[in-house]
């Protein structure tokens, strides 16, 4: 027979695993909402192209003023462009979330958030 202190059995039941599928945090934050999913995408997708979009035209507006020496001309040019461009781009963005939630799989009437 073999003798185990209290202090041996204490540690092998802490270190015990339990049984069965285990989940990390990654894992079951990656699949459990594709709303969010999407949301996030859309964000990064999003905030790349209105850096693109709002720093080409200003930058170029602010150059072209400085070759052309036609001070606040061409920079307010960039700045309506980048404005409207912006625009586009929000738009763009929100409505692809938006189709997304539409069409999310089993999604009930009853989950809907209801405003009233």
């Amino acid at each position: 027979m073999v003798k185990t202190s209290a202090t041996s059995q204490t540690k092998l039941a802490s270190s015990a695993k339990p049984v069965g599928k285990q989940t990390s945090n990654s894992e079951a934050s990656s699949g459990a909402d594709p709303a969010r999913s999407a949301f996030t995408s859309a964000a990064i997708g999003m905030s790349w192209q209105l850096a693109i979009i709002v720093l080409l035209p200003i930058v170029g507006g602010y150059k072209l003023d400085q070759t052309a020496d036609s001070s606040p001309l061409w920079t307010l040019i960039g700045l309506v462009v980048a404005l409207a461009g912006s625009i586009f781009v929000i738009r763009k963005a929100l409505s692809s979330v938006n189709n997304f939630s539409a069409a999310a799989p089993g999604m009930t009437d009853s989950d809907e958030v209801k405003h009233d």
